[in-house]
């Protein structure tokens, strides 16, 4: 699954923040959270690029946008490929509290 990771904009705009705000779920990385489709990753098919990430309401229209994109940037070729068949993204982070409780693994065969 492909998986985007949040990296803050300011030092107030951590974990904490995202829970007390939104309800952000805390993830420790041992197991996934349940999915909350509220959140879109709102992609540009023509650029292959991502354009905002946003809390839609229950019309659809976004009650919060957490990101725009500053510019476009195309996603690489293997990130793309792979949204184009699960259809899902993982959102998580923000990146130093993913970073925090990742363990290393051993390569699987």
């Amino acid at each position: 699954m492909p998986i985007v990771i949040l990296e803050p904009e300011t030092p107030g705009a951590g974990a904490d923040d995202l829970r007390s705000r939104y309800g952000w779920p805390e993830w420790d990385l041992s197991v996934i959270p349940e999915p909350d489709p509220a959140w879109r990753l709102r992609m540009n098919i023509a650029t292959q690029s991502m354009e905002t990430i946003a809390h839609v309401d229950h019309e659809g229209w976004s009650d919060v946008v957490l990101r725009e994109a500053p510019e476009v940037t195309k996603l690489p070729d293997d990130w793309w490929h792979l949204l184009d068949r699960t259809e899902h993204v993982l959102l998580c982070g923000p990146a130093a509290a993913v970073r925090s409780h990742a363990t290393p693994r051993p390569p699987t065969r």
